[in-house]
């Protein structure tokens, strides 16, 4: 790093800063100790404090500096206010400092034996590798020996994984929003049929009920009368009527009955396609979750740890124009990655070449050809290697997918082929 370079912090990317002095103050005390919150630059307190604690710990912290209104707050009013805590001398800057340096303990005391900037350079990279970036973090830039190039690297590093973060769950954000939205006019157009048919039956019953006590009355009328010609004329007439109108009452019952009928069938398609939006929604919230969770992890929130641990991954199929990014994913777990396009440009012969190099394979269903996908059972099967059909293609599904495969690890009865959930 030179003297004249400059540092762009996440949370203000139009903000240069000259790391050497900020705002009178030098970024590097004197050697001999471990840094504090106060000797840091203030434009490196909102990295630290939106990387190394997670807002519930934030909110407890600021809850003792000024009170039971942090509640109130949005997330973001908590970020700010921790990072104006963290360049202020005071008791909260204390207690800050404390909380990082209780929460990163390991990660501190194993950063301590670094006898070398090459050697806090190395225990970074493993940390990145295996996702534990958090307590890494804090470590790297609190260590006495970490010098400005150094920072720049590992401030880099932070900088970029906020990056991958937001590119890769966009899309599928927005996919889920669609399915919401299709949901609610599915379950609308459902409610009004339902509506329309309850008031078929409601009308039919009231006709026949109408006309049946209509019957009976004109029976019981006429039994007082004599049985004259004409009377009994009189009566028939009634009672032919009646029963036309009877009739009339029961064709227009078949007919609500055959309405029923056809709108049942179409409630159940409807119902049927809610099914399978809902099944898709769900499918994406999953995703979501495991690439959030996935993404923290490498981010160095509270999350499980994922690592890929030097693994070879081998993606077969999906669309070209997310390959980089699955790549990218794959190495940030630690993993080695291998693609074949299922067979648009390369030979489905050299697929059994590259399932004996993997530890695993995926592949998209929904972007693959049978050939393809049934090259690579027939490969797996007989190389005892597991593979993992995806539902759909995208970074989401793939991470939901290696969380399979790292759980089945210890099941082997999944293996060696197994579907997604």
């Amino acid at each position: 790093m030179t003297a004249g370079s400059n540092i762009v912090l996440r949370g203000s990317p139009e903000l240069a800063v000259k790391p050497s002095v900020q705002h009178g103050r030098e970024w590097l005390p004197p050697l001999g100790r471990r840094r504090t919150l106060l000797d840091l630059s203030p434009m490196l307190h909102c990295s630290v404090v939106g990387t190394c604690l997670t807002i519930a710990e934030l909110r407890k912290i600021l809850i003792k500096t000024v009170g039971d209104r942090v509640n109130k707050l949005s997330d973001h009013d908590v970020h700010t206010q921790g990072v104006r805590l963290a360049s202020l001398k005071g008791p909260g800057s204390k207690l800050l400092n404390k909380a990082l340096d209780a929460k990163h303990d390991m990660a501190i005391r194993q950063f301590a034996k670094a006898e070398t900037e090459h050697d806090i350079r190395e225990l970074w990279s493993a940390a990145r590798r295996e996702g534990q970036i958090e307590g890494a973090y804090w470590a790297a830039v609190t260590h006495p020996l970490t010098s400005e190039a150094c920072l720049q690297r590992v401030f880099g590093d932070v900088h970029m994984l906020s990056h991958l973060v937001g590119s890769s769950n966009r899309a599928d954000i927005r996919r889920l929003m669609e399915f919401e939205g299709e949901i609610a006019n599915l379950r609308t157009s459902l409610d009004g049929m339902t509506a329309v048919m309850r008031t078929g039956f409601s009308r039919r019953d009231i006709e026949i009920q109408q006309l049946r006590r209509a019957l009976a009355s004109a029976v019981r009328e006429r039994g007082d009368e004599t049985t004259a010609d004409d009377t009994t004329s009189a009566l028939r007439r009634s009672v032919a009527q009646l029963q036309q109108q009877l009739d009339a009452a029961m064709l227009r019952a078949e007919r609500y009955q055959t309405s029923v009928a056809e709108g049942k069938a179409r409630e159940r398609t409807l119902q049927a396609k809610l099914d399978t939006a809902e099944e898709l929604a769900r499918q994406l919230e999953k995703d979501l979750q495991s690439l959030e969770e996935g993404v923290q992890a490498a981010a160095g929130e509270d999350a499980p740890r994922i690592s890929l641990a030097n693994r070879t991954i081998l993606y077969v199929g999906g669309k070209s124009g997310k390959i980089p990014g699955i790549r990218q994913l794959i190495e940030t777990l630690g993993g080695s990655f291998l693609h074949h396009d299922g067979g648009q440009m390369q030979n489905i012969g050299l697929l059994a070449g590259l399932i004996r190099r993997a530890d695993c394979v995926f592949f998209p269903v929904e972007c693959v050809s049978h050939q393809a996908m049934f090259a690579v059972k027939r490969y797996c099967g007989l190389g005892q290697i597991p593979f993992i059909a995806l539902h759909r293609s995208g970074s989401g599904s793939l991470m939901r997918g290696i969380e399979q495969f790292l759980n089945a690890q210890s099941r082997p009865s999944l293996l060696p082929g197994t579907a997604e959930d």
